[in-house]
């Protein structure tokens, strides 16, 4: 029994998008290829990895980045960490964090993760090493003050900004002080930082000199 028209094209029409379907799915498999083999070379950056790259171009959906192995990756706007009217002319030099994932054929880049991680770093020294950091005090909070390093934010306690209560606490508020980490935890990102220890430490120090200066006057008569 022959088919009518109506079912002729409907016959067809199912075997174009049958056909549309596999040149998509074609596709998909070759740009999965592409990215393991380039995964192979071992000049193509691995995820996980703070690497650096040159501005190839600014669309209105993010940044194309040439990130070597003649191969580009992709920043979305909201990885940049920073103002997108900023100027990124072609060349510029950035730091950024190759993500777990890839958009068609790029992998995907982030600004912002980098930028944490390199200054994470810096807390983690000044933690392990007890060696002073200098932060600013952004503003006041529940419980003490916002500080940052960069753009990377901790908390400050307010009874740790001073050795006394009585100061005018929201004179800090703009300046760079040296503080102690006194707290630090990746995994919730916690950061708390103390000034007051710097404080009692330097206190500890002069009157500890005072008193070697008066032994060796007593000696010395």
């Amino acid at each position: 029994m022959s088919k009518s028209k109506e079912e002729r094209l409907l016959d067809k029409a199912a075997d174009r998008v049958i056909s549309q379907k596999e040149r998509e799915e074609e596709k998909e498999a070759e740009e999965f290829a592409e990215i393991i083999q380039k995964c192979k070379n071992p000049s193509f950056p691995k995820r996980g990895e703070i690497i650096e790259v040159k501005v190839v171009q600014t669309t209105k959906e993010g940044i194309l980045l040439d990130i070597g192995a003649k191969s580009e990756g992709f920043m979305p706007w909201d990885e940049f960490n920073g103002n997108k009217e900023e100027a990124l002319p072609s060349g510029k030099t950035l730091k950024v964090y190759v993500l777990p994932k890839s958009q068609g054929n790029h992998i995907l880049l982030s600004k912002k993760e980098a930028d944490y991680r390199l200054e994470w770093t810096k807390f983690e020294e000044a933690f392990k090493y007890s060696k002073p950091i200098v932060v600013r005090v952004e503003k006041m909070v529940r419980g003490g003050f916002l500080a940052r390093l960069d753009s990377l934010d901790a908390f400050l306690p307010a009874s740790h900004i001073s050795l006394t209560r009585r100061e005018n606490l929201k004179k800090f508020i703009g300046e760079k002080i040296s503080v102690r980490v006194i707290e630090l935890n990746k995994k919730s990102r916690n950061i708390v930082l103390s000034r007051k220890i710097l404080l009692l430490e330097e206190t500890y120090l002069f009157t500890s000199g005072e008193r070697s200066k008066e032994v060796i006057s007593c000696l010395s008569r």
